[in-house]
């Protein structure tokens, strides 16, 4: 039966009912405004080049869950979360958490009540006679009196003791002047008693030496020995607030979590269900990379300073460092201290066999600092321990170092990634971190989400959905896994002949013929050449980093960070900075590699984003009118800008949303019983504007088909000799020219046939006959 479609070129629908469309403005008093609405929910009004839009939600104010409503954000700086000793959780819904390290509740019977800093001995001050006794995590330094009388310590003998003279002189760094009252297990030695933030190191003559002396959170692994001594004296003297944590989080750049649990029997998200017993880890990391001392004697092949091929660049300092974060900057670096070069470390690779058991659990979740930040994070209350986050830097910000050359596109920051194909649980994972944790497939990619989308803007565009313009986290809630190593590889140069043979034996290798040199585009590899950013004139940051900390090539961290990070300048290489070489180390951008649809690495193809026609499905529906109809919607992914999905539609339709079509008749035009179809669509090209690029492969991009659309009832069919005169009678060298009369105007229908899928009927070709139509 007879039924009316959808609304006609340059109408709407309301209700039911097709009005004209009025393009949206951000006008004030203007026919289609939207500055009230857009005002209404909070955000910006944007003019477009179909109309306006509602955009960001404006200063002060933000998205929940990616509804389009904003509300006010609630930052830090405004809760006074340090004032109650709290930590700040969750900008720009910020909350105040967990107490921050060091501190206990006031009132552990009243949550969320002030936390007051457990008061260690060097907050308190004995009497005479008196000595400091050190509480836990939850508990207080208390005084108590001392068993013998000064000068003299007590050595334990049976039920009783002893008090024994202590011929010693106290004093020095790290210690309180005090002999401590006790003398070393089973014998007369006495020892010095340590300041907070120190411990007894028995490594020959037992001094005081710091925890922690870079300050960055992490103890050195010296005074492992000293903090599980079975000596009661040496245990005591351990001053250091060890930080333990019984988890890791995984971040993406969603903003999801993924909680992994430290288990005897080893690493397991949590989602999968409890451990048999939970295996905490403390954070310790080797003496190198606590001492700043220690790190400048160490080996260069071991800690290279970090700097351009011009020679700008400094050293990485301690407070930088730590057993979990490793750069990518030569063949033999190994700043994570743990005796595997960080080129060839990876997360499924056995820890050496010489390195000690404290550092061994952090090699199966190491991560490179240029993809990512790491931070601490206090034990939720009531909880003994606390856990690691590891997030993956946003590729959305400035802050975000590696990138590629002009003129490659700019998709590449918020396109979506997948777990890179060549994965492989069974083989080497270099070059995959946390890919394992993506799904729970062993191998390949993993099943790709739907798009995050925000409201499509204006009726003809295609829905904003890439990283850097959506509300995140996705509401959906689905995990998107950590996705940076499909995308960016730390790899080394080599010649040919030191390739193995079997490449995924070390996929870190590379040849020169595989780097983009700005020319051979077939090429997929684009190196970078990172530095640390020394200010303009300090190319080696000397003057930037005369105190404490650097001015700014270092950047304090915060809650999702390290203490303190360098702050990297990477520059896209293609050989014109210096020639691409044999020896070269650095990150390789991967550029778009996926223009079969078959997914290998990098930025999807967003038009046939893998072999699943579901997956595609969900993309392709980004496209302004595929929905309604699919049949009439065609695309592809742009190469030239990592993917992107481009659309329009096919060469019988065209309008916003490709509405315009021609009306389907049916008629008996043979007389041979058969119903035909006695209507087609001819597109006159119209303008010059609309042909050429904007048209190619068969349809316009985005806006729909622009021009004059013919809708023609066919009603003779003749011949067109190579002189132009209608001859019936001569085949050769003519052509079928088709007749036909022109409808009043367009309306919906089905295309006659696409100009690839003729192969079983006749293909109407375009030709300059209006002076002929009726």
């Amino acid at each position: 039966a007879p039924a009316c479609g959808g609304c006609a070129e340059g109408f709407a629908d309301e209700g039911g009912v097709c009005v004209p469309f009025v393009p949206a403005t951000c006008e004030a008093d203007a026919p289609g405004s939207i500055l009230a609405a857009c005002q209404a929910q909070q955000r910006a009004c944007v003019a477009g080049d179909v109309e306006a839009a509602c955009g960001e939600c404006l200063q002060g104010f933000a998205s929940r869950d990616g509804a389009q409503v904003c509300e006010p954000a609630v930052l830090c700086a405004a809760l006074g979360c340090g004032d109650l000793g709290r930590v700040c959780e969750g900008e720009p819904f910020a909350a105040c958490g967990a107490c921050e390290p060091g501190a206990v509740e006031e009132n552990p019977g009243a949550p969320g009540g002030r936390c007051v800093r457990r008061l260690a001995c060097e907050d308190i001050a004995c009497l005479e006679g008196q000595f400091c006794i050190e509480g836990d995590v939850n508990t207080d330094a208390v005084c108590s009196d001392r068993p013998c009388p000064e000068g003299q310590a007590l050595r334990a003998q049976g039920v009783g003791g002893v008090c024994v003279d202590c011929a010693i002189q106290c004093g020095e760094t790290g210690e309180t002047g005090e002999t401590y009252p006790y003398t070393r297990q089973d014998s007369d030695e006495c020892i010095c008693e340590t300041r907070t933030g120190f411990y007894a190191d028995v490594a020959g003559a037992v001094r005081a030496l710091p925890c922690d002396e870079d300050g960055d959170g992490w103890v050195r692994l010296s005074a492992r020995s000293a903090l599980e001594s079975e000596d009661p004296t040496i245990q005591a003297n351990a001053r250091c607030p060890l930080r333990e944590i019984d988890r890791f989080e995984l971040r993406n750049q969603h903003g999801q979590t993924r909680e992994i649990l430290s288990c005897v029997e080893g690493l397991q998200p949590a989602e999968a269900g409890p451990c048999q017993q939970l295996s905490p880890v403390g954070l310790y990391e080797s003496v190198r990379n606590d001492s700043p001392i220690e790190l400048a004697r160490a080996n260069v092949a071991d800690v290279p300073p970090v700097v351009s091929a011009g020679g700008a660049g400094r050293a990485l300092r301690a407070e930088e460092l730590n057993s979990l974060v490793r750069y990518c900057v030569s063949a033999n670096a190994d700043y994570n201290d743990n005796l595997t070069s960080d080129l060839n470390e990876h997360h499924g690779q056995q820890p050496a066999a010489e390195l000690d058991a404290a550092l061994a659990p952090f090699v199966a979740m190491s991560y490179f600092g240029e993809l990512a930040t790491g931070a601490w994070q206090a034990p939720a209350e009531g909880q003994p321990f606390g856990r690691y986050v590891i997030a993956e830097r946003s590729r959305c910000g400035d802050e975000f170092a590696l990138g590629y050359a002009p003129g490659e596109g700019e998709n590449w920051r918020g396109c979506t990634l997948n777990r890179d194909a060549a994965f492989d649980a069974g083989l080497s994972q270099v070059g995959f971190d946390f890919a394992r944790f993506g799904c729970d497939a062993a191998t390949g990619t993993c099943p790709l989400a739907p798009p995050v989308t925000s409201p499509r803007p204006a009726p003809g565009v295609i829905q904003p959905h890439g990283l850097c313009e959506v509300a995140l986290p996705p509401a959906d809630g689905i995990w998107r896994g950590m996705n940076l190593h499909s995308q960016f590889k730390c790899v080394a140069v080599v010649a040919p002949e030191a390739l193995p043979q079997d490449r995924r034996d070390a996929p870190q290798l590379v040849t020169v013929d595989e780097l983009y040199d700005g020319q051979v585009a077939r090429r997929k590899l684009q190196l970078n050449r990172c530095a640390v950013a020394c200010p303009a004139g300090d190319a080696g940051c000397a003057l930037d980093c005369e105190g404490e900390r650097c001015a700014t090539s270092s950047r304090e961290g915060g809650v999702l960070a390290n203490p303190a990070e360098p702050v990297l300048t990477c520059t896209p290489s293609t050989g014109a900075d210096a020639p691409l070489a044999v020896g070269d180390v650095g990150f390789a951008a991967v550029r778009y590699d996926n223009v079969d649809g078959a997914y290998r690495r990098g930025c999807i193809n967003e038009w046939d984003p893998s072999a699943v026609p579901a997956e595609g499905t969900a993309w392709r529906a980004l496209c302004p009118g595929y929905d309604a109809a699919p049949d009439r919607v065609v695309g592809q992914a742009n190469t030239g800008n990592f993917g992107t999905i481009m659309c329009g539609c096919g060469l019988s339709y065209g309008g916003a949303g490709c509405r315009l079509g021609c009306p389907e008749a049916l008629a008996d035009l043979d007389g041979d019983g058969s119903l035909e179809s006695d209507v087609g669509g001819l597109h006159y090209g119209g303008p010059a504007a609309n042909q050429g690029a904007d048209c190619a492969n068969g349809y316009c991009p985005v806006q729909g088909r622009r021009g004059y659309w013919v809708c023609g009832g066919f009603n003779a069919t003749t011949l067109e000799a190579d002189d132009g005169s209608p001859d019936v009678g001569v085949l050769e060298g003519g052509d079928y020219l088709l007749l036909g009369g022109v409808t009043a105007q367009p309306a919906e229908g089905d295309t006659l046939c696409e100009h690839d899928d003729c192969a079983q009927g006749y293909r109407l070709r375009a030709v300059d006959f209006t002076d002929r139509l009726p």
